[in-house]
């Protein structure tokens, strides 16, 4: 019983990792993150905005490859076999 978490960008740098398979299932994407940030508190600073206590705006999130709705995403239960991923805002110069 997994749940795969892909790393791009800074979250690949932070980690180590292009992915990460964690043995979880049936958890919420707010549960999954305190997982993350006991592992890698740095991703705290990308991944989560304190004041509005939610995912930073900027971050979109993608589950088995379909870019979910902001606003219910916290709460999304990720099912045994799902694959999840955190895209940060692309810049380019």
């Amino acid at each position: 019983m997994t749940i795969e978490v892909l790393y791009f960008a800074e979250l690949k740098e932070i980690t180590g990792k292009e992915k990460e398979v964690l043995p979880l299932k049936d958890i919420t994407i707010k549960e999954l993150l305190k997982v993350l940030f006991g592992e890698y508190p740095q991703l705290k600073n990308l991944l989560w905005d304190e004041e509005s206590e939610d995912i930073a705006q900027s971050i979109s999130i993608a589950i088995n490859h379909q870019i979910k709705k902001r606003n219910t995403t916290q709460e999304i239960i990720l099912k045994e076999g799902s694959t999840l991923a955190f895209l940060l805002p692309i810049s380019g110069g």
